[in-house]
């Protein structure tokens, strides 16, 4: 079973820890600390209405035209291939899978390039698992899916994967959180942990407000969520310290990748 105490601080100390690190005085951190926010966003409190379904089904549509799928692809590539044989087998993880469109997505190329993947997909709602296994086989692909909490699975499974990715869920994940997950998935990893989302950036969000203004091609849910995302995201300073707290990451890097998102790489050997 792994072993849950590498997670060394309290949760009192870690927020006085980041409370502490909010108050960098430099200007660009003061305008990054004051467009943050933990508050919810729709799709999270309606999960299990309309509401919440059709956000992500807009989402997909964008990320479609954002060719998020491709930068996501190329990224985690990039990131398997440094770490990977061309024969040997290995297995990915995606916490937080939601519809599975990544995890399909990720089955669909990298089975294609190396033998031997297997490839899993977990979420905490079951309605999702159900629509991302449809979604798996559509696409042919084979993709073994689980209906649970992250840290429940991490602290119960016997199972390790050899890559773990998050794809626009770190945000999802108050500070205390995101490092009780990083921490947890160590022992569940036999090579790295690979995240993949937006980054908080003042004027970032700010051109995105005026921008859905005259957008009219999705809804103002889908709009208010878009911000409250980057809003409730990470700089790469914070995931930099945040990360720093965990131990058994052999190599961690964490990168800005253009001008939205950000990339975690973390090596476990």
């Amino acid at each position: 079973m792994p072993d849950f105490s590498n997670i060394i601080l309290s949760e009192d100390v870690f927020q006085e820890q980041w409370v502490s690190l909010q108050g960098t005085a430099t200007l660009a951190c003061r305008l990054n600390r004051l467009v943050r926010s933990e508050a919810l966003e729709i799709q999270d409190k309606e999960v299990n209405t309309d509401r919440g379904p059709k956000i992500m089904a807009e989402l997909h549509q964008a990320n479609i035209q954002m060719k998020y799928y491709d930068l996501v692809l190329f990224h985690l590539h990039n990131f398997v291939r440094d770490r990977l044989k061309k024969k040997e087998p290995f297995s990915i993880l995606e916490v937080g899978t939601g519809h599975g469109y990544v995890i399909t997505s990720i089955a669909k190329h990298l089975g294609g390039q190396y033998e031997g993947g297997s490839f899993f997909g977990l979420d905490i709602n079951p309605d999702f698992i159900e629509f991302a296994k449809a979604n798996a086989e559509s696409a042919g692909v084979e993709i073994e899916f689980f209906a649970t909490d992250a840290l429940k699975f991490a602290r119960d499974s016997e199972r390790k994967f050899d890559f773990i990715i998050l794809s626009m869920v770190a945000h999802h994940m108050k500070p205390y959180y995101l490092y009780r997950f990083l921490a947890a998935m160590v022992p569940l990893t036999n090579k790295g942990v690979f995240i993949i989302d937006v980054r908080r950036d003042f004027f970032n969000i700010v051109k995105t407000k005026l921008f859905s203004l005259w957008n009219f091609w999705y809804s103002s849910d889908f709009k208010s969520d878009a911000i409250q995302s980057m809003r409730r995201s990470y700089t790469v300073d914070e995931l930099n310290w945040l990360v720093s707290l965990v131990p058994g990451y052999q190599r961690v890097a964490v990168l800005p990748r253009g001008d939205v998102f950000l990339t975690l790489e973390g090596v476990i050997a």
